[in-house]
C-alpha cells in the first residue's frame, strides 16, 4: 500500500502491541509481544522493564515489516501506556534502578496513610483521592528502600517517573526526558489546573522536582523513533484508559464508557472542570497545549485481575479460567455473591485494605459458578461508579463498552440492566490503540465508520437487582468490621 497511516504503540499489562491505522481509522496491521507480571507480595505488583522495552521495540520492527504495510508511508506515531505505573532510571546509561512498579501495587499504603490530615488539600489540587495505587508513595517508597536510588540520587543521575516517560526515553533517538499531562496526573504530584509538578506536594512528600521528568502537553514533538530505514516522529503520549475515550472519535459527553480488562474503568468527558466533591476521581484526557479536556472516572481494581487470582487459588490454569467464568455467569442457578477486594477496593470507597470474600457460598457451588460470580462483581461495581457519575450533569444517554472480557455478552446485558441505560459495543476491539492514532491522525473527522456496533437494550430483572441489593450490603456489612 502506499496511503499514510499511523503507528499506535499500546503498552499494557499483559502486552506490547504496535498497531498501524489509516487516515480514517482502519486497521492495516498489528503485532503482540507478551510481557510477563510479577507478584512478589500480596501487596506488590511488579514488571521488569528491560522486558518492556524489549518488547516495544519488537513490536514496532515487526508492524514495519508486516507484508500488509509494505510501502505504507507512516506519518507519526503515539505511545499510550499503564498510567499509575512508575520506575526509576539513570539518566546517564538509562539502565533501569527499579522494576515497574504497577498500578496495582499498593506497598507504600501504610507510609502514605500519614498524610490522612493533608487529604482534602492533595484531592482539591490533583483531582485524585489518596490512595497508594498513584506514582508518589511509589517513588518515596524506591527513594527510601532502593540502593541503587538512593546512590544514583546522591550522585545526581537519578530520573523517576511514570513508565510512558521511561519508554520515550529508551525508544526515541533524542532520549527526551518528559512527561505528558495524562501520565503526570497520576501521580499525586501534579496540579490538574496548571498541568505541572505542584511545589506544594512534591515539598510535602518529600521527592526533588529534579528527579522527575519535565511535563509537557499530550500533544507534542517528543522524539524520533528509529527502526531500520525508518524515521518516525511521535507526537502524542497519553494513558490506556484516556486513549480509549477517543477510540470512535471524540468522546461523547452525555455517555459512559466502560473498558473491561486487567481492571475495569467508567468514564465520562466534560470539556468543563469537574466538581470536586466527589468520590470519584477527576483526569486530565487531553492537553494540547492550549485547551484541556477532563474526565469523571471510577476505578475497579480487579477485573481480569480478579478472575485470574480466584481462578489460581481454585487451581484452574489462566487459559481456561475466562472460559469457566463465562460459563459460571450464565448458570441458571443462584451463584454466590462476591465482595471484590482484588488489589483493592477502589472507588467509590477507596479501601486498599479490604478483605476479598464470598458470602452466600456453599458447598454445592462449583468452580464455574465461583468465577462466575467474580465477573458479575465487576457489573456490580460499575454499577455503583455509573450511578456517580451519573449524577454530574444532564443524564447520560448510553454506555459505550470496550476491552476483552466484554466479548461476554451475559456480563454486558447486566451492566446495562443495572445502569439502564443502552449498550453500544464495537464489534472490532482495539480501543486504546485506535484512540491514539485518532490523536496521531489530528482527530479527522471521518474516523472508524465502517465497524459495526453490539446494541443492549436494559430489560427489567428484579432477580439481578435483588442480587444487587444483597450484594451491597454484604459489602457495607464488612466494610463496617
Amino acid at each position: 500500500m502506499t496511503d499514510d497511516v499511523f503507528l499506535a504503540i499500546d503498552q499494557g499489562g499483559h502486552a506490547s502491541r504496535a498497531l498501524l491505522f489509516t487516515a480514517d481509522g482502519e486497521l492495516v496491521a498489528k503485532h503482540r509481544v507478551k510481557i510477563a507480571t510479577d507478584r512478589p507480595g500480596d501487596d506488590r505488583v511488579e514488571q521488569d522493564p528491560e522486558e518492556i522495552i524489549s518488547s516495544v521495540k519488537d513490536a514496532v520492527s515487526k508492524v514495519i515489516k508486516d507484508k500488509a504495510s509494505k510501502g505504507a508511508n507512516i506519518k507519526a506515531a503515539g505511545l499510550a501506556t499503564q498510567r499509575s505505573s512508575i520506575v526509576c532510571w539513570d539518566r546517564e546509561t538509562g539502565k533501569a534502578l527499579s522494576p515497574v512498579i504497577s498500578w496495582q501495587d499498593h506497598r507504600a499504603a501504610d507510609w502514605l496513610s500519614e498524610y490522612g490530615l493533608f487529604e482534602s488539600e492533595i484531592r482539591s489540587i490533583t483531582g485524585l483521592v489518596m490512595t497508594p495505587y498513584y506514582g508518589a508513595s511509589k517513588i518515596r517508597w524506591c527513594l527510601d528502600h532502593l540502593d541503587p536510588v538512593k546512590e544514583a540520587l546522591k550522585e545526581q543521575r537519578l530520573v523517576c517517573g511514570p513508565l510512558a516517560s521511561f519508554v520515550l526515553y529508551r525508544c526515541l533517538e533524542e532520549k527526551p526526558l518528559l512527561v505528558d499531562t495524562a501520565h503526570a496526573s497520576r501521580t499525586l504530584l501534579c496540579s490538574i489546573e496548571k498541568n505541572n509538578w505542584s511545589f506544594e506536594l512534591l515539598e510535602m512528600f518529600g521527592i526533588p522536582e529534579s528527579i522527575l521528568p519535565k511535563v509537557v502537553s499530550n500533544k507534542y514533538d517528543f522524539g524520533t523513533i528509529k527502526t531500520g530505514r525508518q524515521r518516525i516522529p511521535l507526537t502524542v503520549c497519553t494513558g490506556d484508559q484516556t486513549a480509549r475515550l477517543f477510540s470512535n472519535g471524540s468522546p461523547e459527553e452525555d455517555a459512559l464508557y466502560m473498558n473491561l480488562g486487567t481492571g475495569a474503568f467508567v468514564m465520562r468527558a466534560s470539556s468543563d472542570a469537574l466538581p470536586t466533591d466527589t468520590e470519584q476521581l477527576r483526569s486530565v484526557v487531553w492537553f494540547d497545549g492550549k485547551t484541556t479536556q477532563y474526565a469523571g472516572e471510577g476505578t475497579v481494581n480487579g477485573c481480569g485481575s480478579a478472575i485470574a487470582e480466584v481462578a489460581e487459588d481454585l487451581g484452574i490454569k489462566d487459559d481456561k479460567a475466562m472460559q469457566l467464568a463465562d460459563k459460571g455467569l450464565a448458570s441458571d442457578d443462584e451463584l454466590p455473591l462476591f465482595l471484590n477486594g482484588v488489589n483493592g477496593l477502589a472507588s467509590p470507597f477507596w479501601r486498599s485494605d479490604f478483605t476479598t470474600q464470598f458470602v452466600e457460598l456453599d458447598d454445592n457451588h462449583t468452580d464455574e459458578q465461583k468465577l462466575g460470580a467474580v465477573l458479575e462483581s465487576v457489573a456490580f461495581l460499575l454499577a455503583v461508579n455509573a450511578e456517580q457519575l451519573s449524577s454530574w450533569g444532564d443524564e447520560p444517554k448510553r454506555i459505550w463498552l470496550s476491552g476483552g472480557i466484554t466479548g461476554n455478552d451475559d456480563l454486558c446485558q447486566r451492566i446495562v440492566d443495572l445502569v439502564g441505560l443502552n449498550g453500544r459495543r464495537p464489534q472490532k476491539h482495539e480501543a486504546t490503540a485506535r484512540g491514539l492514532a485518532y490523536l496521531v491522525a489530528k482527530r479527522p473527522k471521518k474516523w472508524a465508520t465502517s465497524i459495526e456496533i453490539d446494541e443492549f437494550e436494559p430489560k427489567e430483572n428484579d432477580f439481578l437487582d435483588s442480587r444487587y441489593a444483597r450484594w451491597q450490603r454484604a459489602l457495607f456489612e464488612r466494610m463496617m468490621v
